[in-house]
């Protein structure tokens, strides 16, 4: 396949992209990047063989208790791993499994870490696994829904402890991981209360998290204590950091609502078009294109089912809103067809082989040639 080196016209908008244009681009990108060579690109018949050499997707897995209950028949969290891994599903004319579609595709994992995590031992079996072909997943930590579920300034101790003990479990293993995982959000309650938009749950909830907050507080500066004890944990265990934060209307406001994200963190805006209830391509527009140019922004949420692919903010039997097929699609033309492209993206959440392959076929629509 021969490259060409290009430039764009014109500015790159909802109207005019040209996929044509983005193939070239991204391979442009990372070949300037020093993440692939012409000579490399040359080797490869067409682009889709490309792709998974110059693109990497992470896909989030969140399997609460009520989704472990709901959706996998009260297995443990490592079963219900295992279970999405291995499922077996035909793929032109040939029999191929979740994970073996993942790892050809370059997806990559981010896996919440529940309760019972370290002592479940198909967990242990589903990292090696996933490190035997290749892979090294982040582990996301969360908490107790008692203790708030995300990072904040109520549970600061309590997610340093079982980072910690994370880590350690991690290191006693022989498991190899990529990073860590902090998600700095309010407590689960408080945001039960913004996704229903019930403001006087909102209120209610604020004030325990400001009496719990100052209950629980060993440290006069918070911020300065978690960066201190963030930063020993990266050069003790030598390990890396991502954060999830908002988009970036609300940034400031969720920073000092719980905390920002350290200086050596990767950041990983969650920018979930799929809230915004008209599904408008200029809301989803404005969402995506507030992400700095330096980094992951998240897409989604997408799902095999009415069910949230993660936590239920919204209520029992209230169907999680997903993205259409052409609003995934759309999501992916933002990322992707763009001067500097993100290259490296994340997509809430892996369920299925289902899931999947919608992420896939809508990842290649975005940037194939018309």
């Amino acid at each position: 396949m021969e490259i060409e080196q290009i430039s764009p016209e014109k500015p790159i908008s909802p109207e005019n992209i040209k996929t044509a244009w983005n193939q070239a681009n991204l391979v442009n990108n990372a070949i300037d990047n020093n993440e692939f060579t012409i000579n490399k690109a040359e080797g490869f018949d067409n682009f889709e063989e490309i792709l998974p050499q110059i693109i990497n997707t992470k896909m989030f897995i969140e399997l609460p208790p009520e989704r472990l209950k709901d959706s996998f028949d009260g297995k443990t969290q490592g079963e219900a791993l295992l279970g999405i891994l291995s499922e077996k599903y035909v793929e032109n004319n040939e029999q191929t499994t979740v994970l073996d579609t993942l790892l050809k595709n370059n997806v990559s994992l981010v896996i919440a870490v529940q309760e019972g995590f370290i002592n479940d031992p198909k967990i242990e079996e589903a990292l090696k696994m996933l490190n035997e072909k290749g892979m090294s997943p982040t582990l996301w930590i969360v908490l107790n829904d008692d203790l708030g579920y995300w990072t904040n300034k109520s549970n600061t101790e309590e997610t340093l402890a079982k980072m910690k003990s994370v880590l350690e479990f991690v290191k006693s293993k022989d498991i190899k991981i990529e990073k860590i995982g902090l998600d700095y959000e309010p407590p689960l309650e408080m945001t039960k209360g913004l996704a229903t938009g019930n403001i006087t749950k909102v209120l209610e909830e604020f004030k325990i998290y400001v009496n719990q907050t100052k209950e629980k507080r060993k440290h006069l500066f918070l911020q300065s204590h978690l960066d201190r004890e963030l930063t020993q944990m990266m050069d003790t265990y030598n390990v890396k950091i991502e954060t999830y934060v908002t988009t970036k209307e609300l940034r400031l406001l969720g920073n000092l609502l719980t905390f920002f994200p350290h200086r050596k963190s990767d950041i990983v805006p969650m920018a979930y078009t799929s809230v915004r209830t008209d599904g408008s391509e200029k809301v989803m527009t404005k969402m995506l294109d507030g992400i700095n140019k330096n980094e992951f922004p998240a897409i989604g949420i997408v799902g095999n089912s009415e069910k949230t692919p993660g936590r239920d903010l919204r209520g029992p039997g209230t169907p999680e809103k997903h993205l259409s097929y052409d609003q995934l699609v759309f999501n992916f033309r933002r990322l992707l067809g763009r001067k500097n492209p993100f290259r490296s993206h994340y997509v809430f959440a892996l369920d299925g082989a289902e899931t999947l392959n919608k992420v896939l076929d809508a990842r290649l629509e975005s940037i194939r040639e018309n």
